[in-house]
């Protein structure tokens, strides 16, 4: 009876021990079938979201937000190619920053050309520079590039070393200029997409550079040696036709034989201000692959405002200066692309400005920086710039006391002092007065009293 109810507790101990195993095992398939659907459903997304992607002809593209400097998109965007006339994206930024547009200038021999686009300048026209730009950036006038270059820096190896000192300052690691204008077919005269985009993106945060590039069409007017002259626009997605863009801004076009169809454009579009560049490209391709970044880019990302251009980022202190603090601002502001359904609380930022700076100190200057971050991690930074100038000050500045407050203080001491000056004179005049006064009562009672006296002897009074 034992043995029959021990090998009955076996057989059940046996059956439970498979029942666990077999829901043990169906659990793990379970499990890996999940996975595997999961994981089938992160690569379907994964292809759905390369289906998505612009497919630009030319050799290498870029696509970036203009505010944030976030790349979108991007195709051999760090090898190096050749600009040809995408160079006067630089002469006009250093024409605008070096010269007054309403200056005049006499055009030299040395800019005289006739070939690819010009304007037929002569030697000894004379045009603003204001009219030379609008003739480089609208028509790409290869005789303006160059006499803006002389202009500026008297021949034209001297304003290309010019070109490739400030081609650094904007971050450009993979540029060369040889001439203002890009008519070369050398190649050391070069370029990348990702440096292409950053000297755009320079370019645009100037107002008059943008008012230039946007314009589809511009009139040279009559002077000295010629007779007006209109000249349209280069950028087809501006003017009217097949491949008019709407929103488009900018900016500029190119060819060369080395160089093929290229083209660096800019567009407002559902809340971005997106620059698409296309290299080596067809005639009018290079136009269709910039709109179609523009339209990926405007489908599937948002710009998104964290510090306003040219917002207020603080105080900070300056020593020996004539003020001892001055306000510090966000110049290009702080902005972050999100995917167009991301939640915009996963972006913050951080602004670090420096203790001090000493004095004479310029409008401009930078003092810190605004960090950006998306979920957590670092994603991007911004300038914060001072947003006036700042004489230095007196001797007393060094120890943060500005000069208005030592003027006042001394002012005010001064005036203490004079304050106390009156107050003592007209208390010493009024101690006189009480002086004079008493003695002349005293007076008084004795001319009373010998008068009473003289009075009583006349009467012959005994008392």
């Amino acid at each position: 009876m034992v043995k029959e109810l021990m090998k009955t507790d076996k057989m059940r101990s046996d059956t439970e021990l498979s029942a666990s195993l077999a829901k043990k095992l169906i659990a793990v398939l379970m499990a890996v079938m999940m996975f595997v659907c999961f994981d089938a459903s992160v690569l379907a997304a994964d292809n759905a979201d390369e289906g998505d992607l612009p497919q630009p002809q030319g050799e290498a593209a870029l696509l970036i937000d203009a505010d944030s400097g976030k790349i979108m998109y991007e195709k051999n965007s760090e090898q190096e190619m050749y600009p040809a006339s995408l160079t006067k994206m630089m002469t006009c930024i250093l024409a605008l920053e070096k010269l007054d547009l309403d200056q005049k200038i006499t055009i030299p021999a040395e800019a005289v050309f006739p070939t690819g686009n010009n304007v037929r300048l002569k030697e000894g026209e004379v045009l603003t520079v204001r009219q030379l730009l609008n003739a480089l950036m609208v028509y790409s006038a290869n005789d303006a590039a160059l006499a803006l270059a002389i202009e500026m820096s008297g021949s034209i190896e001297d304003f290309a070393k010019e070109m490739n000192k400030k081609a650094k300052e904007i971050g450009c690691t993979h540029t060369n200029y040889i001439n203002p204008n890009g008519f070369t077919n050398d190649p050391v005269h070069h370029t990348t997409a990702r440096d292409l985009a950053k000297i755009a993106q320079y370019g645009l945060e100037k107002k008059e550079f943008r008012k230039i590039v946007k314009k589809t069409q511009y009139t040279v007017p009559a002077d000295n040696k010629n007779p007006a002259r209109t000249v349209k626009s280069t950028n087809l997605l501006l003017r009217d036709g097949a491949l008019h863009y709407d929103g488009t801004i900018g900016v500029k076009t190119g060819f060369m034989a080395l160089s093929g169809y290229c083209f660096v454009g800019a567009c407002e579009k559902n809340g971005l201000t997106m620059i698409g560049v296309s290299l080596n490209s067809g005639n009018k391709q290079r136009f269709a692959d910039v709109a179609e970044m523009f339209d990926y880019g405007a489908a599937n990302y948002k710009s998104h405002e964290l510090i306003a251009k040219n917002a207020g980022t603080g105080k900070i202190k300056v020593k020996y200066g004539h003020n001892t603090s001055v306000d510090t601002i966000a110049p290009k502001g702080a902005y972050v692309t999100l995917p167009k359904n991301a939640d915009e609380s996963i972006a913050d930022t951080k602004i670090i400005i420096k203790d001090h700076v000493e004095a004479p100190i310029k409008k401009g200057t930078k003092v810190g920086t605004v960090e950006i971050y998306e979920d957590g991690k670092k994603t991007g930074e911004s300038d914060v710039v001072i947003s006036r100038s700042v004489k230095k000050g007196g001797p007393w500045t060094a120890l943060y006391i500005s000069d208005m407050t030592f003027y006042m203080a001394v002012a005010a001491a001064l005036l203490l002092i004079v304050l106390f000056i009156i107050f003592r004179v007209k208390v010493r005049r009024a101690r006189k007065r009480r002086e004079i006064e008493r003695r002349r009562a005293r007076e008084r009672k004795a001319m009373q009293i010998a008068m009473e006296r003289e009075d009583k002897k006349r009467r012959g009074w005994p008392y």
